[in-house]
């Protein structure tokens, strides 16, 4: 017998459904989507971004892995960002936050795609929202989309460049980021 599909839902629904398996989902236009199991690769990128996070980011901004954003504009989207820097009062009670104010997103071959056709426009749509950050997980490359105005700009930065993250007041080496990760 096929499973039965599953139906479109609200954010509300989405956060008290339970599939009665241990699988991450994402709420992408009403639909839960799988999540597959993270490569150590994208791990140790996350840890060290987190690790180097923690010690940098200035009161009251802090880090969050594996952040829930949801959307003021929509009910029916939920991400899990990589990591989310917020630099307003969060409640550590809840599975999502509004007001993100920088997000990374680890590209692998699995979610390039969807990250950037599906996630980034929809991040660009967050007023809070300053810098998206998309790093390459086989290489030491990053796309470092900035707010400016109601405009965004591409930078693009490879090798030994320094990622600037100007709202965070915080400059990072690529080469501390993917040390012992990637050539």
């Amino acid at each position: 017998m096929a499973d039965p599909a599953i139906r479109r839902m609200t954010l509300a629904e989405f956060l008290e459904w339970d599939d009665g398996t241990d699988r991450r989902y994402e709420l992408i236009d009403g639909v839960p989507v799988a999540m597959a199991p993270a490569k150590f690769g994208h791990g140790r990128l996350q840890m060290r971004l987190a690790s180097i996070l923690e010690t940098n980011l200035q009161k009251p901004c802090q880090g969050v892995i594996d952040a829930g954003i949801a959307f003021s504009n929509a009910d029916d989207s939920f991400f899990v960002a990589d990591l989310a820097v917020f630099c307003v009062p969060i409640d550590l009670t809840t599975s999502y936050h509004l007001y993100p104010q920088t997000v990374f997103e680890i590209l692998s071959r699995g979610t390039a795609r969807e990250d950037r056709l599906v996630k980034l426009p929809k991040y660009r749509e967050v007023p809070s929202l300053q810098e998206i950050v998309l790093l390459h997980a086989d290489r030491r490359k990053v796309e470092l989309w900035t707010r400016r105005g109601t405009d965004w700009r591409l930078q693009e930065l490879e090798g030994d460049a320094a990622l600037p993250l100007a709202s965070l007041a915080l400059e990072i080496g690529l080469a501390t980021i993917y040390d012992g990760i990637v050539d």
